[in-house]
């Protein structure tokens, strides 16, 4: 007879295949009925459930089965045991020769959650997600460049036309140096206003470079009068 070692010693050499009996009109309890009064099949509960081991004189020898559920009259669910696919496909039509026509055996696949496709889309959407997030960072990382640059070249020529004047200017003049500064501020906040909206073009500062250049000259003009004066 065969035991319950004899069954660890099959699964190391088996291989399992998951299987689903369905029936048009039979219920499918005749497998097991048809099974059990074969006189090819030996019966053997072990510590997993219980096996239907073919001991006849065949190919299939020592091939079994294991039947786990029935889901419902016409249909139900095996576990099939072989030493390699081409005895997998031997033992199933074996199977169809000692049960009813409509009796049909298909591969079980378990069902998951999500299908590829939609897991596919899932990922798909995260990474553009990401990917926008990241050139928007980008994007005003650029801007925010831009515009300091911009704040630092006119207060840095503003200064540098104020401190590098050799004279030393009346109380109007001073005056008159100091509005020109805070106007120049204006200019910069400008300056940084149109470069947020044009980071991608920089003729914009190059005309506001050329336009302080102006006012850099005439305010010298001006100065050169004064110390004169």
């Amino acid at each position: 007879p065969i035991i319950n070692d004899d069954l660890l010693a099959l699964d190391c050499v088996q291989t399992c295949t998951p299987l689903v009996v369905k029936s048009v009109v039979s219920s499918v309890l005749c497998l097991q009925c048809e099974v059990s009064s074969h006189p090819g099949f030996y019966a053997i509960s072990g510590s997993n459930g219980r096996h239907f081991i073919f001991v006849s004189d065949h190919q299939l020898r020592l091939c079994r089965i294991k039947i786990l559920e029935q889901i419902s009259k016409k249909e139900g669910r095996l576990q099939m045991f072989t030493r390699t696919d081409h005895q997998a496909v031997i033992f199933v039509q074996f199977l169809h020769s000692i049960l009813p026509e409509d009796v049909t055996f298909i591969p079980y696949l378990p069902t998951v959650p999500h299908s590829i496709q939609q897991a596919g889309s899932i990922l798909k959407q995260e990474l553009q997600h990401k990917i926008a997030n990241i050139t928007a960072q980008l994007q005003q990382a650029e801007v925010n460049r831009i515009t300091d640059t911009a704040i630092h070249v006119e207060v840095g020529n503003v200064g540098d036309c104020i401190e590098g004047s050799s004279i030393s200017p009346t109380f109007h003049s001073k005056k008159a140096a100091v509005q020109k500064a805070r106007g120049s501020g204006s200019m910069t906040a400008e300056v940084g206003k149109q470069a947020k909206t044009k980071s991608e073009n920089g003729s914009s500062i190059e005309r506001e470079r050329k336009k302080f250049l102006t006012t850099k000259r005439k305010m010298r003009e001006r100065f050169e009068v004064n110390e004169d004066i």
